[in-house]
């Protein structure tokens, strides 16, 4: 969902391609560190 928002915004406003391209990333980063940390967490509780 992150990047088919990045998409609909790159094609709304293609001048705003950079900004939008590094809070995606960003996003994405944040995320997958989240999943990872809940797995991580899943793992230590059992």
């Amino acid at each position: 969902m992150i990047f088919a928002a990045y998409i609909s915004g790159v094609a709304r406003q293609p001048e705003a391609r950079g900004m939008l391209q590094s809070i995606a990333i960003l996003g994405f980063a944040l995320a997958e560190a989240l999943a990872i940390i809940g797995i991580g967490l899943a793992f230590a509780l059992k």
